[in-house]
């Protein structure tokens, strides 16, 4: 075909990729990740931005935009690594939970892909938890947490939850910071209910020192620092390398096979994300006994 007259960069001036290009741009996109990931954990939170862009890339199929996972022929096959703890799912372990005991479960934000810890000056700062397990093996609260799932529930569930309510998927924090927030380009606009999760600290205020977490006196102990959205990012690129990296490597076409961290049974950290807390007991109803 004489593409002498096509107008460079048109539609009429495109031919086939070359035969193994499309793995040899997964790999660029792995590599560019995986420099993102470690400048991140270096401490560059504006590094979830490209991240973003790069797993714009590998997942988002829509309209002319065609996933790089999706054109290999991998996305609707694998099995994605979910490393979130539910809000939903949680409330209804708690709750039946509760109910068990007799209790009232009391409501609480759930710390979902994020995890909080101390930084170099004992404050609290929102980061990513990686491979870090919620709960034992067995624990009944780990229903919450499915540990891998099919790309189409992977990506459009609700996950990370706002002190308003509001609760965003990956794909709603992934499409707003690739499509708004500086990664393809800059909007005049930005989603609202991003702007507000930007700067929601969840209510949580806590400085180590040498004993632990100190939450009394929150007078006199600072917010939690960091970004919220952009480690819950940072949490799902560790999804994402650990998913295609599984997919690579397994001993057949579209097995999965769970390994470390999955299978070992690790210390529970402090707060399980989110501490378990219970109300006053449920009062008997009337004309009913203990006895």
């Amino acid at each position: 075909m004489d593409l002498s007259g096509a107008e460079i960069g048109s539609k009429a001036n495109r031919r086939p990729r070359p035969d193994g290009d499309l793995k040899k741009q997964l790999e660029r996109i792995l590599k560019f990740m995986r420099r993102s990931c470690d400048l991140y954990d270096a401490g560059d939170e504006d590094e979830a931005i490209p991240l973003a862009l790069e797993m714009r890339k590998l997942l988002y199929d829509r309209g002319s935009s065609k996933s790089l996972l999706g054109q290999l022929g991998f996305k609707e096959k694998m099995m994605f690594v979910d490393s979130a703890l539910y809000p939903d799912r949680w409330r209804a372990v708690v709750e039946k939970m509760a109910e068990e005991k007799g209790m009232v479960a009391t409501r609480s934000i759930v710390l979902s892909l994020s995890d909080v810890r101390p930084n170099s000056d004992g404050i609290a700062e929102f980061r990513a938890p990686l491979s870090e397990p919620h709960f034992y093996l067995g624990d009944p609260l780990s229903a919450a947490c499915p540990v891998v799932q099919a790309f189409e529930g992977w990506w459009t569930t609700p996950v990370v939850e706002a002190s308003s309510g509001r609760c965003f998927s990956r794909a709603n924090l992934i499409m707003i910071i690739a499509d708004q927030e500086n990664g393809a380009h800059v909007d005049p606009e930005l989603d609202g209910d991003f702007q507000d999760l930007c700067i929601d600290t969840l209510g949580i205020a806590a400085r180590w020192t040498k004993h632990g977490p100190r939450h009394e006196d929150t007078f006199d102990v600072p917010d939690v620092t960091k970004s919220l959205p952009y480690s819950a990012v940072r949490q799902v690129a560790w999804e994402v390398l650990t998913s295609i990296e599984r997919w690579q490597t397994t001993p057949a076409p579209g097995q999965f096979l769970l390994s470390s961290p999955f299978q070992r049974k690790l210390e529970v950290r402090w707060m399980q994300r989110q501490p378990m807390l219970f109300g006053s007991p449920v009062e008997p109803e009337e004309g009913t006994s203990d006895h």
